[in-house]
């Protein structure tokens, strides 16, 4: 591989992502008609600004030749021409072309070099004011100091989208400097800069001590973080965590001990009757039970004794009745149980399986809210997109997603907080068993003076995939009246779905091994080409009564990604089976293994407010636009809406054909095809993750591949979540 140097500019960005790695296109300096395609970590680079790049040239047999950029400078003048195009390049937008000839004439070619050496040279230069020369020091110093750091980022494999983003935030390169040469990893920390191992690569160039608490410490603390997002746990054991760092780090035992001594004082970690925390982790309960201590303490809207209940009542079911088309209809006993607590408490919690009638609660609360109290000023909120938009439209009132309400930010942020709250005096939060503490913890900064909260859900679903174990925790602490509905209502027909899911819940799941089962097909094998001739019947079957385009109308579960019928294999099998865009070359963009293309179902990877995507949304791609067979843009339909997708925005899709249990919570599909691989190590397999599954399905189920893993799966409980919330809940009630 020879390493080449050209001298040119860069003209424009034909792609950049938010890490500064992009592709541009580099017109040669004293060849105008020739272009090359140049790649790598440019994001820094500055249009119609003269560089030198180094680095090599790459032949790709589809894309054909670029130039892989390893590092760039602004270049040297070596002419006078030279010299004149610097100054009047895009760094000095102060400096005509008049101001630069005398510039030139004045202190030479190497200028630049000059004012950097004694920057009061540029005052010497006739018919330069003060104005513009304090504008061409501050450029020449601050090009420089950039210079430099970005060579030694470039040059020494560092990531370079954090010094970037330092760049943003930090004028003075001194700042920067003492930044990366004190104690990199905190800064790191503070501002979410990822991947870990990356932040210790620039540390200890920079002069991180290797054995030193304050990388260790960090260490420490990325270990930490590491066993409570496997685990759900908000806490862990000392030895838990030594025996960790050690498998990371070979170091001894009595180091690791001065870096927890170091995270305790620095408080990234929190020590508390033999139970350490992460600052986070810890602080969230403490701030979940605080703000809902104060929601429950709040004076109440309205004097009760001036509700007629009964009166209140029957207008609700009358409205409710018509709006439905459902003749006669009445809440039952606990369905009231509920709409009288909603009235007599600020904070309640509303739990129950599928064709329980959860959403007509919900409507009920909200008409009798509108009625007493006379406000719109509520919301309707759920964790996910999808789960947003089925509450709207079970329910017919506005729904929105929780990062939506809050103003999400790019960068795990929200502008609705602490210090810029939203003030609603009702919210009502669907699908609660999703929230993990920490975007509860971030929901009430920014909602804690609400005057009502329901939390709805159903707590034999599986937990969040963050640490914490909110919903259940909130039930377990009896501290907030709880409505468990276990009437089942949706029953147009025998709904052997909703029966499987009672019985699950129950733990009485025997009669469905031999009953006759209406809407649920077992199509049980140990063979696994059996198994995926029997999936791709049911798809074809599925899809061809139906627009493939309706992305409800049939899914595909499974619980794990690898294997021999994990998530992975069963997309390319649908996709290669499915879709016939997957076979025209040149059409198609690429990922790894993964081929996206025309038509494809797809999944967004990340909650983005831009596009106003969420995690988890799934979408189907229509028309694609390519460049030189390159990919530029797609149009892509999310949630009934066409949104453009750019070559960047594809890093965070993948294919929807399949998906995991976890990724479906909070939607509904026709048909659900849970696939569950014999030859797989179902160990995680539970009880849980099965009864996610199956609600998911609203008019047939099919479970294929391993009877084994799906009837030990219900028999298996899943390890409870250490977490002390329910404890502090307790502990603020008696004191």
């Amino acid at each position: 591989m020879n390493t080449k140097v050209f001298r040119g500019l860069l003209i424009k960005f034909l792609f950049i992502n938010e890490m500064g790695w992009g592709i541009g296109l580099f017109l040669d300096e004293n060849n105008k008609n020739q272009q090359m395609r140049i790649k790598g970590p440019i994001g820094q680079m500055r249009l119609k600004v003269v560089y030198e790049i180094q680095g090599f040239l790459d032949e790709h047999p589809k894309y054909g030749q670029s130039f892989e950029v390893q590092s760039f400078k602004v270049a040297d003048s070596t002419t006078i021409k030279q010299a004149i195009a610097f100054w009047t390049s895009g760094l000095f937008p102060t400096v005509g072309a008049k101001t630069a000839q005398i510039i030139v004439e004045n202190l030479g070619i190497d200028a630049a070099k000059k004012i950097r050496q004694d920057p009061d040279l540029i005052k010497t230069v006739p018919g330069v004011s003060e104005k513009v020369a304090q504008i061409i020091i501050s450029v020449v110093s601050k090009v420089d100091a950039e210079q430099e750091l970005l060579e030694i980022f470039t040059m020494n494999g560092l990531k370079v989208s954090f010094l970037q983003s330092m760049l943003k935030w930090h004028e003075d390169k001194n700042e920067i400097s003492a930044i990366l040469e004190s104690n990199f990893y905190d800064y790191a920390r503070k501002n979410n800069f990822q991947p870990f191992l990356e932040v210790d690569k620039v540390a200890l160039y920079f002069g991180a001590e290797q054995y030193g608490p304050q990388r260790v410490g960090a260490w420490v603390y990325e270990t930490i973080n590491n066993i409570l997002f496997t685990t759900g746990d908000t806490h862990t054991k000392k030895n838990i965590l030594i025996e960790e760092v050690q498998k990371r780090l070979a170091i001894s035992y009595d180091t690791i001990m001065a870096a927890l001594v170091y995270c305790k004082e620095e408080k990234s970690l929190i020590f508390n009757d033999h139970k350490i925390y992460s600052f986070e982790s810890w602080n969230d309960e403490e701030l979940i039970n605080n703000n809902l201590a104060k929601i429950k303490k709040r004076e109440p809207l309205l004097n009760n004794n001036q509700i007629d209940f009964e009166d209140l009542l029957s207008q609700v079911e009358k409205e409710i009745g018509n709006n439905f088309k459902i003749d006669n209809f009445h809440y039952d006993e606990i369905q009231i149980s509920a709409l009288k607590a909603f009235i007599h408490n600020n904070i309640i919690i509303l739990t129950g399986g599928p064709g329980t009638g959860k959403t007509m609660v919900i409507n009920g609360m909200v008409r009798i809210f509108e009625k007493i109290y006379g406000s719109q000023n509520f919301a309707l909120a759920a964790p996910t997109g999808r789960a947003a938009s089925r509450i709207q439209e079970t329910t017919g009132y506005k729904a929105t997603t929780i990062h939506k309400l809050l103003k999400a930010s790019g960068d795990d942020s929200f502008e609705v907080n602490e210090t810029n709250p939203i003030f609603l005096d009702l919210i009502i939060l669907d699908e609660s068993s999703m929230l993990s503490n920490h975007l509860f913890s971030d929901f009430l900064r920014g909602t804690g003076q609400a005057k009502k909260l329901v939390l709805v859900g159903d707590v034999d679903q599986l937990p969040s995939v963050g640490y914490g174990n909110l919903f259940e925790d909130l039930i377990i602490s009896k501290n907030f009246p709880t409505i468990t509905l276990n009437k089942i209502f949706r029953q147009s027909e025998q709904n052997d779905i909703i029966e499987l899911a009672a019985g699950i819940s129950r733990g009485d799941t025997e009669e469905f091994k031999t009953k006759k089962l209406n809407n649920i097909d077992f199509l049980f094998s140990d063979n696994n080409q059996e198994n995926i001739e029997n999936m791709i019947k049911i798809y074809q079957n599925k899809i061809a009564t139906q627009d493939v385009n309706n992305i409800n109308h049939v899914q595909i579960l499974a619980p794990f990604y690898k294997g021999d019928l994990g998530i992975n294999i069963i997309n390319n099998i649908i996709q290669e089976n499915f879709n016939k865009n997957s076979k025209i070359s040149g059409k198609i963009f690429k990922k790894g293994e993964t081929k996206i293309t025309t038509n494809d179902k797809v999944m967004y990877l990340k909650n983005d407010s831009v596009l106003e995507i969420s995690n988890g949304d799934i979408g189907i791609i229509g028309l694609m636009k390519f460049e030189n067979a390159r990919f530029v843009e797609a149009i892509c339909e999310f949630n009934g809406r066409d949104v453009n997708l750019k070559n960047a925005n594809f890093a965070e899709l993948t294919l929807g054909y399949g998906i995991s249990v976890h990724k479906s919570q909070g939607s509904e599909y026709n048909n659900v095809i849970l696939v569950l691989d014999p030859s797989a190590n179902n160990h995680f397999l539970s009880k849980k993750i099965i009864y996610t599954a199956i609600t998911r399905a609203k008019e047939h189920l099919y479970v294929i591949g391993g009877s084994q893993a799906f009837w030990n799966g219900l028999a298996k409980t899943t390890k409870p979540r250490n977490t002390t919330l329910v404890e502090k809940i307790l502990k603020i009630n008696q004191g």
